[in-house]
């Protein structure tokens, strides 16, 4: 397999505070791929291709994800860039595309009998629902 075979699906960098924890930025077209351990291949700056497995630690909202790089050596690697670009091959992002074991509930609608009344957000890694007041005073 080459890099050119290779398709992006996001980019992984540090945070902009202190803590540097590591920040999952996905494209908004591949943001279902992304389970709690995951593995991509990882490209460096200087064209090298290591395949990483990454735990999610916490979600910041719908394309983005505190993650924990699993193999020690390319977590080592890792600290001395920044903004390295994260990708799959094309039968992953079909394996992933075809499984029924993906399932997102940001923006769905909730409804009470038969109305729709609010719908479902991301806060702070946490699902919610949207205008909650409006659906108690139903």
């Amino acid at each position: 397999m080459e890099i050119s075979d290779l398709i992006k699906v996001g980019s992984l960098e540090f945070s902009r505070d202190s803590s540097k924890k590591v920040v999952l930025k996905l494209r908004t077209e591949f943001q279902h791929i992304l389970t709690n351990n995951s593995e991509f291949f990882l490209i460096f700056k200087d064209h090298r291709v290591r395949y990483v497995a990454i735990s999610v630690e916490k979600i910041i909202n719908n394309n983005c994800s505190y993650v924990k790089i699993l193999d020690d050596d390319v977590a080592e690697e890792i600290l001395l860039e920044d903004n390295l670009t994260i990708c799959l091959s094309q039968d992953d992002i079909n394996k992933s595309n075809d499984s029924d074991q993906y399932f997102n509930p940001i923006g769905m609608k909730v409804l009470w009998k038969n109305q729709e009344v609010a719908e479902t957000n991301l806060d702070d890694g946490y699902i919610t629902v949207k205008d909650l007041d409006q659906f108690l005073h139903i």
